[in-house]
C-alpha cells in the first residue's frame, strides 16, 4: 500500500514539474514572415501556408506578420517565433544568437537562387555602377536587409563606389525602392533580381521602363528556419512539411498561392558567402 500511495505521489510532482530549460512549447507554434512585402500582402501569401502546416503538424500554427526589418528583428530576439522565413542576415544571427537552424530555401519564379541588384530607369542615362558616383542610392529594407542593402552595398564597393561617394537611403521594403525609382524620387534602388517580377510591382508600374545597371552572382535563396528549441522530432516533421508540398496537388496549390514553386532542403554550410559579405560589409563574424 505505502509503494502503491509513494507511485501515485510521484506520478503526481511528475505531471506539475515544470518543464527542462530550452525546452519549448510544442502545442502551438508560431510563424514569423519577414517584412519582405507589405504587411497586408504578406497575410494574404502565407496565410494558406500557415493553415497547411497546422492541418500537417496536427497543432495550432499562428501567422506573425511585421510592419519593417526592426519590428521583425525584435521579435526574433525576444523568442517569439518556433518557425521564421527570413533573410539570409537574419538567419545568420538567428543560428549564432538564438538557436535556429535552416531547414529550406525558396524557389520562386523559375530559380532556385537569387541574386542583388541596382535598378535604374532606362531613360536616367546610366551606363555602369560609376555613374551613380554623386547620385542617390535607396536600399530596400534597412542594413539588416541582406539582398537589398548587404549583397548591393558590395558590388558597388567592387566597382570602386565607396561610403560617401553616393547618398545612401532606405524604403521600408524591396519593392518601395524600385517604386521609388520608377516614380524619379531617386535615381538607383537596391533590391533583389526577382523584384521586378513581383506582383505589388508589376501590377503597379510598366516594368519595362526599368532596367538593372548590375547584379551580384547568383547566391542562395530566401532562407525557412526554425528554432531548436523544439524536439529533433517535430522539427524533422517541419522540415519534412515544407520540403515535400511540391509533391502533393493540395502543397503544390499552397505554394501557387504563396508566390512560391517548392522550398528546397539547406543546409548551415550554403550560406557561407553571406558570412563573408557580412564580414566584409558590417565587420560582423557569423
Amino acid at each position: 500500500m505505502n509503494k502503491l500511495i509513494s507511485l501515485l505521489l510521484a506520478t503526481l510532482l511528475f505531471s506539475f514539474a515544470p518543464a527542462r530549460p530550452g525546452m519549448a512549447d510544442e502545442s502551438s507554434l508560431t510563424l514569423g514572415i519577414f517584412p519582405r512585402r507589405n504587411a497586408q500582402i504578406t497575410y494574404e501569401l502565407f496565410n494558406p501556408l500557415k493553415e497547411y502546416l497546422s492541418s500537417e503538424l496536427g497543432r495550432a500554427v499562428s501567422l506573425d506578420i511585421s510592419n519593417d526589418f526592426a519590428e521583425f528583428w525584435r521579435k526574433l530576439a525576444t523568442g517569439k517565433f518556433d518557425l521564421i522565413h527570413c533573410n539570409q542576415y537574419h538567419y545568420l544571427a538567428a543560428h549564432r544568437d538564438f538557436n535556429f537552424e535552416v531547414i529550406g530555401t525558396n524557389g520562386e519564379f523559375g530559380k532556385t537562387t537569387i541574386a542583388g541588384a541596382i535598378i535604374v530607369r532606362k531613360d536616367a542615362g546610366f551606363d555602369s555602377l560609376a555613374d551613380l558616383k554623386g547620385k542617390k542610392i535607396v536600399f530596400g529594407g534597412d542594413a539588416s536587409a541582406m539582398m537589398s542593402y548587404m549583397v548591393t552595398t558590395y558590388i558597388l564597393h567592387q566597382a570602386g563606389l565607396t561610403d560617401g561617394d553616393y547618398q545612401e537611403d532606405y524604403a521600408i521594403n524591396p519593392p518601395n525602392a524600385v517604386l521609388a525609382v520608377y516614380y524619379r524620387q531617386t535615381d538607383a534602388a537596391g533590391a533583389a533580381d526577382i523584384t521586378l517580377q513581383l506582383d505589388g510591382i508589376k501590377k503597379r508600374v510598366d516594368i519595362t521602363q526599368l532596367k538593372y545597371l548590375e547584379t551580384s552572382r547568383q547566391l542562395p535563396h530566401l532562407p525557412w528556419a526554425v528554432s531548436k528549441s523544439l524536439s529533433p522530432e517535430l522539427r524533422a516533421r517541419i522540415r519534412t512539411t515544407l520540403t515535400t508540398m511540391n509533391q502533393s496537388k493540395s502543397g503544390l496549390q499552397v505554394l501557387k498561392a504563396a508566390s512560391l514553386d517548392k522550398i528546397i532542403p539547406a543546409r548551415d554550410q550554403d550560406f557561407a558567402p553571406f558570412r563573408e559579405i557580412t564580414l566584409i560589409i558590417k565587420g560582423e563574424r557569423y
